[in-house]
């Protein structure tokens, strides 16, 4: 028997928790371990490196609080600006892989069930009319800020973004973000 759209996209959402939910674990069970404390005793003399791993990991909810004090470290022994950039670079990758999970697998999803459920005013508000330009600003500065990156590109994944566009608006604003926390911390 054929599963209808509807089915199967109930089918891949609950696979997508399957794998948010491990995510979360792992994610919780690095943290737990040491994980981070360790790599960031390996990698000294190896700040750009490090900043760019730690960057990876300042863009989820679960492994932010790390991330900042590795760059927190990095940046108290190292030239803010370098750190920066490379932290930026790891963030860009990190946001990536989270936002095309987010814009082609959960959305696509998440759109076939909300209009099985006549939720298409939901969608017609996120995808027309001054959304479709205004949340990829509201998800640029979510992403700048100490906010979880998964927000921002929520919204952004919403508005049917393109990866081209993203690419550029979140480094600059992973840049920013990055260089804050390095220039706040070392001026306390």
């Amino acid at each position: 028997m054929r599963k209808t759209k509807y089915a199967r996209a109930l089918e891949h959402l609950e696979w997508d928790v399957v794998i948010i939910i491990f995510s979360i674990l792992l994610a919780l069970l690095l943290v737990e371990v040491g994980v981070f404390e360790r790599f960031l005793s390996f990698a000294q003399g190896l700040d750009l490196v490090a900043a760019f791993i730690a960057g990876i990991f300042f863009t989820s909810t679960f492994t932010i609080a790390p991330a900042t004090i590795a760059f927190v470290e990095i940046g108290t022994t190292a030239n803010m600006i370098p750190v920066s950039i490379a932290g930026a670079l790891g963030a860009v990758c990190g946001d990536m892989i989270i936002f095309l999970f987010i814009r082609d697998t959960i959305m696509e999803d998440l759109k076939t069930v909300l209009r099985k459920r006549n939720y298409h005013k939901i969608i017609a508000f996120t995808h027309g009319g001054i959304m479709r330009w205004l949340s990829p600003v509201i998800g640029a500065l979510i992403i700048a800020s100490p906010l979880p990156d998964e927000f921002g590109l929520t919204i952004m994944g919403m508005s049917k973004m393109r990866s081209i566009y993203l690419i550029p608006i979140a480094f600059v604003m992973n840049f920013l973000g990055i260089w804050a926390v390095i220039s706040i911390a070392t001026a306390l």
